[in-house]
């Protein structure tokens, strides 16, 4: 809600948003686009962000358009 975010960011706390892999992935699929490559990154090895110590924050894919044979 409006009211969540507002004392979130009143009280200086983190804002979370993302969406999960079979979203990201999935939804690449099944528009049709074959994955090529995918990459993570980080917010870089001088981060202030607690969650680089744990996982990348970042994700990115090279997906194409591709024409299936029947």
């Amino acid at each position: 809600s409006n009211e969540a975010v507002a004392h979130r960011r009143a009280s200086g706390e983190m804002l979370e948003f993302g969406h999960g892999l079979e979203d990201l992935l999935g939804g690449q699929v099944r528009a049709g686009l074959a994955i090529m490559d995918l990459y993570e990154d980080s917010w870089g090895t001088a981060s202030d962000h607690p969650i680089d110590s744990i996982m990348p924050s970042f994700i990115a894919t090279r997906a194409v358009g591709w024409a299936a044979s029947e």
